[in-house]
């Protein structure tokens, strides 16, 4: 749902399925949206703190967005270096907006100020039965 509405507004959208293809696929990308519950050796806390450990992904903005609301996981995220901690259900606008807000502004070839329209949505966590769908 998030890929989809983010394509329809122009951003180039990359979803990888573990940690590390989602460290390799975010250093080409302009932001990270990530969960904090992951599919895989490792839990988005210490996704980020990997994102933030290579120099590549370094300064990237990273959102994540989870449906865990304790206030712990909150700041532990934020610890780690998120640059914003959304709650589910969250609005693929409301999701969008955010990152939009939190990519840098670049010029273009006239010099008009334009934000950059990368994001890597890194990485999905697998799905069962009833509750598989597309994130």
């Amino acid at each position: 749902m998030y890929a989809e509405h983010f394509e329809s507004r122009g951003f180039a959208v990359t979803v990888s399925n573990s940690a590390a293809e989602g460290v390799e696929r975010a250093a080409q990308a302009g932001a990270i949206v990530t969960g904090i519950r992951l599919f895989g050796p490792i839990d988005g806390i210490e996704f980020v703190r990997s994102l933030r450990a290579d120099a590549r992904t370094a300064t990237k903005p990273i959102i994540v967005l989870t449906a865990i609301t304790f206030d712990t996981d909150r700041q532990r995220a934020i610890d780690a270096g998120c640059t914003t901690f959304l709650l589910k259900p969250c609005l693929p606008e409301k999701l969008a907006d955010e990152v939009l807000a939190a990519l840098p502004r670049t010029k273009d070839r006239r010099g008009r100020s334009r934000r950059t329209a990368e994001v890597t949505i890194a990485p999905r966590r697998e799905r069962r039965g009833a509750d598989r769908r597309r994130e």
